[in-house]
């Protein structure tokens, strides 16, 4: 997650299921849009993506219930803002592809550290890694150091620990991660993430 990382190479840092029914697909189809052309972003988006205000992941919020929070053990509780998700793009000067949904506990982490897909709290038990999941294929590209254009939001990180983009604008409190049950670590060296909104709630 380096700014270094800016385009793929095949080392150990390399750029690189379960499904939810038709009901599932119909949803997820309902729910792909268009990037505006005045955007920071051109590919195309998902929604709806909301933001935990327990443990301060983006989580996906289109299935019931909503994965599983590594501060409560209990499902998501969204606050806050609808967010859509490019995908479809690659590697630009502001634009790191290779976010993952996981189909555990329907959060976005990178998998651009292949094979480590940091720890997740899906099946509540440790040293268990995201898992991708075919209900959601898209490999999302999200906008980074672009500061925060109209219709986004910044201050998102990635956890070095966890793999989770998390909430950051807040500091210093920072969620709460699963991997060691301390709050969300953001690497300094990182990448800052402007996150596209859906909609204003």
């Amino acid at each position: 997650m380096d700014k270094a990382d800016q385009a793929p190479r095949w080392t150990r840092r390399a750029v690189l299921t379960t499904t939810a029914g038709l009901g599932a697909a119909a949803t997820l189809l309902a729910t792909v849009g268009t990037g505006s052309p005045a955007s920071a972003w051109t590919s195309t988006t998902h929604a709806p993506y909301r933001y935990c205000g327990d443990c301060f992941v983006m989580f996906y919020w289109g299935f019931a219930p909503s994965g599983r929070c590594a501060a409560t053990g209990s499902t998501h509780r969204q606050i806050g803002w609808i967010f859509k998700i490019p995908f479809g793009g690659g590697w630009t000067p502001n634009d790191q592809p290779d976010w993952r949904w996981c189909r555990n506990c329907f959060g976005l982490f990178f998998s651009g550290f292949w094979p480590n897909y940091g720890r997740c709290i899906g099946n509540n038990v440790e040293n268990i890694q995201h898992q991708p999941g075919s209900s959601i294929p898209f490999n999302y590209v999200l906008p980074h150091d672009i500061g925060e254009p109209p219709g986004t939001q910044a201050n998102w990180e990635y956890c070095i620990n966890c793999s989770q983009l998390f909430y950051n604008g807040w500091a210093p409190q920072r969620g709460v991660c699963f991997r060691f049950g301390g709050p969300h670590v953001p690497d300094p060296g990182a990448f800052h993430f402007a996150i596209p909104v859906s909609s204003y709630q």
